[in-house]
């Protein structure tokens, strides 16, 4: 396990130096204003491990997704699904099915670190 996760970190770097500075830009700026509304959203609502819904975030994600989405790179790909599930949990996520979580890489945590080895 810990060899295939090495595997795809390494992947995910080699990848990313293949992006342009302008694209790493606009991938940085974008998912870390979303991340950043999140986790305010997340600190001044989360009860209970239990995270209210909010149209402002699930619009934040969606909207990142599209304006990410014409960068033409697999790693780009992936996140971009990612980024439009994290849109569909913010909608409902009472009802989210968690396990698509692990699916999609899709904890705050995660998508940071995905982030940082993509624009570095």
């Amino acid at each position: 396990m810990l060899d295939y996760i090495l595997g795809l970190a390494e992947k995910i770097s080699f990848e990313a130096n293949k992006l342009s500075t302008k694209d790493k830009d606009l991938i940085f700026d974008q998912v870390s204003f979303a991340l950043e509304q999140t986790r305010a959203h997340i600190s001044s609502t989360r009860k209970n491990d239990t995270d209210k819904s909010s149209t402002i975030l699930s619009n934040i994600w969606q909207r990142t997704a599209r304006n990410i989405k014409g960068v033409k790179h697999p790693t780009v790909k992936q996140l971009v699904e990612t980024i439009e599930e994290k849109g569909k949990y913010w909608s409902d996520p009472d009802s989210y099915n968690k396990e698509q979580f692990d699916k999609y890489t899709m904890r705050i945590t995660q998508v940071d670190s995905t982030l940082k080895k993509m624009c570095k």
